[in-house]
């Protein structure tokens, strides 16, 4: 349930009164431990500042959370490791088929990535791997974002979006 315009401002006024300010209204949590929505407290703060309780000023940050698909990548790994992950050590590998069958839609998405990656090799028999271990990069980014709201690098932003594996919040 969606916490109401006077709950809101009496924790703002809380928060004032106790801290002498409120740094990121980000960080102002429902009494569930939920994030406020951040359009509803700036009504909130637009009212206060009108009859001079509180006045505020607006910090503008890019923040980005995970569609869908990018929590489901977040939590199992990206299409690219599913693939790498289904081809078995060693010199025999796997037929296409086989592997087409074993990750289902991730190879669609994943095997062109592996290869380009040079995590994998097409060979007569089938395909085989380049390498031991990997790192998912894109897993790894996915964390990231979720955990912070951003990435240190505005190229892995751009790439996860075009993928609309992230949206802007």
């Amino acid at each position: 349930m969606a916490i109401s315009p006077d709950d809101i401002a009496e924790l703002v006024l809380e928060q004032v009164d106790s801290h002498g300010g409120i740094p990121d209204t980000a960080d102002l949590r429902d009494a569930g431990g939920r994030p406020l929505d951040q359009l509803a407290v700036l009504g909130v703060l637009n009212g206060l500042q009108s009859r001079q309780v509180v006045t505020y000023s607006t910090i503008e940050l890019e923040r980005w959370v995970l569609s869908k698909e990018g929590r489901k990548i977040a939590e199992e790994g990206s299409h690219e490791a599913k693939v790498f992950r289904a081809v078995p050590p060693g010199e025999n590998g796997i037929t296409m088929t086989d592997l087409q069958k074993a990750v289902g839609e991730a190879f669609k998405f994943g095997q062109g990535a592996a290869f380009k990656n040079k995590w994998l090799k097409k060979t007569d028999n089938g395909i085989i791997r380049l390498v031991e271990e990997i790192v998912d990069a894109t897993q790894n980014d996915l964390i990231e974002i979720q955990t912070t709201g951003t990435h240190s690098k505005e190229k892995v932003l751009t790439d996860l979006k075009k993928r609309t594996l992230i949206e802007k919040q």
